[in-house]
């Protein structure tokens, strides 16, 4: 399929030359804006016309060590270099993206559980696509993180709309 692109390149959050791989976070207007959907769409349909794996790596996720594996186990060559990897930069990695300190005061060692935690930016002020979006990528997830951000969506917000309720039934969660 021929497309033309408004720009010619992509501004991505990494790039690994090495494994082939861009790596975007996808923010809630990624779920939320008609203009930005359609860009992603371009995005991933430009880098695999490449051939360049690109993974969008949900706002609503963390990288606990399930979902690490999840999305980046395949850009290795074998367990080993995938846990030689993970050994060392997991921790490196979480303590950047999460800035917190334990109760005890010292630096995070391990993500915090995937969902929302009464954020606004849930399911229900997503758009259409979005929604779509973000029921396939459930589907996608492991079991565990699947659970979490389920548990977090009837905690925080499921008796609070009918079509977040319906998500839940509808697709057996």
């Amino acid at each position: 399929e021929e497309r033309k692109y408004p720009q010619k390149k992509f501004i991505v959050d990494g790039y690994s030359k090495k494994l082939n791989f861009v790596w975007e976070y996808d923010g809630p207007y990624h779920y939320r804006s008609p203009r930005t959907i359609n860009k992603d769409k371009d995005r991933e349909f430009f880098f695999a016309s490449k051939g360049i794996t690109m993974i969008a790596f949900p706002f609503y996720c963390t990288m606990t060590e399930e979902i690490v594996r999840f999305y980046f186990y395949n850009l290795f060559k074998n367990e080993d270099d995938f846990q030689k990897t993970m050994n060392d930069n997991y921790v490196s990695a979480l303590r950047k993206c999460y800035k917190r300190r334990e109760d005890d005061g010292t630096l995070r060692e391990k993500a915090p559980s995937p969902g929302w935690g009464g954020s606004c930016h849930t399911p229900i002020t997503f758009i259409k696509e979005g929604k779509q979006r973000f029921l396939k990528e459930l589907k996608t997830f492991p079991p565990k993180t699947k659970d979490q951000i389920i548990q977090t969506m009837k905690k925080h917000f499921y008796q609070e709309d009918k079509e977040v309720i319906k998500i839940i039934k509808e697709n057996n969660f």
